[in-house]
């Protein structure tokens, strides 16, 4: 890709993106305790333009929040918005590609790359569930909380 697309994208990303790993109730299947960790990268903007052109370059999903559906929220807003988002695979390809040129959010991207390269599928049925590799995701995703709150 570009590397003008890819640094335009970084430093909109900078100072409007967000990077967080969900992590999903635990739930039991198959008499299993099941824990799921979801890798996030979204944009949320009153311009809906900029995330169609987020979307041509990189995939992903535009919502759109209307005025009252933001009342009463941490993104209480007098205009609309939208948000852009990339999830898991998709969301770590994006941060790969805009690494070199991020800045604000380059520690916060390097960690969320590694947990999304080094996550196992907990729901493979050959191996018993690992407490230990649970215990991993959050520490990725208690990292990147403190970092995105600094």
């Amino acid at each position: 890709m570009n590397k003008i697309i890819l640094a335009y994208a970084a430093g909109f990303f900078d100072g409007e993106g967000t990077i967080c790993i969900n992590a999903i109730k635990p739930n039991i299947k198959n008499g299993r305790t099941i824990l799921f960790h979801s890798l996030k990268v979204d944009i949320r903007n009153t311009d809906e333009d900029i995330l169609i052109w987020f979307k041509k370059h990189f995939k992903g999903n535009i919502k759109y929040y209307s005025i009252e559906k933001l009342k009463g929220t941490t993104y209480n807003s007098k205009k609309p918005q939208w948000r852009w988002n990339v999830s898991s695979n998709q969301a770590r390809d994006f941060l790969e590609a805009i690494l070199p040129y991020l800045s604000v959010k380059h520690k916060q991207a390097e960690l969320a790359i590694v947990f999304q390269t080094d996550k196992k599928d907990l729901l493979n049925k050959e191996r018993p569930f690992q407490l230990i590799e649970v215990k991993q995701r959050e520490w990725y995703k208690q990292e990147i909380s403190k970092l995105n709150k600094g």
